[in-house]
């Protein structure tokens, strides 16, 4: 879920997509336009915010959203330069979720940072 290197064209919105299956206690799935807040660590507990927290509240059908972390506070590509990061989400005025998600690159994105680092 990374994007290309830091020096990507300027001016290009810098979004990370997220989609997810919301279920209540009871496994039932959750539908409507459900508040959420997102933020990215640096550790798969504890750890430092390195991002966020950004609230959105996107249309939840049968379980099933999906969001662009960085469409409400900006997100930049400084985020994700250290060994790992990890999404944390809370629903409403629940507990943030357990386990947080761990963020890797899309081999696209992977393959043209490299390509980058070669060109100097």
């Amino acid at each position: 879920m990374l994007p290309a290197s830091p020096g990507s064209a300027a001016g290009v919105p810098f979004l990370v997509n997220f989609q997810g299956k919301l279920l209540d206690t009871s496994n039932v799935p959750r539908s409507g336009a459900i508040s959420m807040e997102f933020a990215i660590y640096d550790a798969p507990t504890g750890g430092t915010v390195l991002w966020g927290p950004e609230t959105q509240a996107p249309t939840v059908t049968n379980g099933v959203f999906s969001v662009q972390l960085g469409a409400v506070l900006a997100l930049t590509p400084e985020v994700f330069t250290g060994a790992a990061t990890y999404l944390g989400v809370k629903v409403q005025a629940d507990a943030e979720m357990t386990p947080r998600q761990r963020l890797v690159g899309h081999a696209v994105a992977i393959l043209i940072d490299g390509v980058a680092d070669l060109g100097g």
